[in-house]
């Protein structure tokens, strides 16, 4: 089943950075009287930083970005 910003409302705690990489995963619904997208639902539920799409991201440029972050992500834990 799909995960929406209610569900994030609802948690005890949600992951401090979150990645979001799908097309259009930071924009908001527009069908909705309450306008609030994933990203957002992250946002107010505690996340500190989220990552997110507003345009179409192709899987292999999404399977690029993420393995770039995780690199970077590597590399400055071996720094810090």
């Amino acid at each position: 089943s799909r995960i929406n910003s209610a569900d994030l409302l609802g948690l005890s705690a949600v992951p401090r950075q979150a990645v979001l990489l799908a097309c259009h995963s930071g924009t908001s619904a527009k069908s909705s009287a309450v306008s609030l997208g994933l990203a957002q639902g992250f946002l107010l539920a505690g996340s500190n930083e989220v990552i997110a799409s507003n345009r179409p991201l192709p899987d292999r440029t999404a399977a690029v970005v993420l393995s770039l972050m995780i690199e970077q992500m590597r590399q400055k834990k071996n720094l810090g």
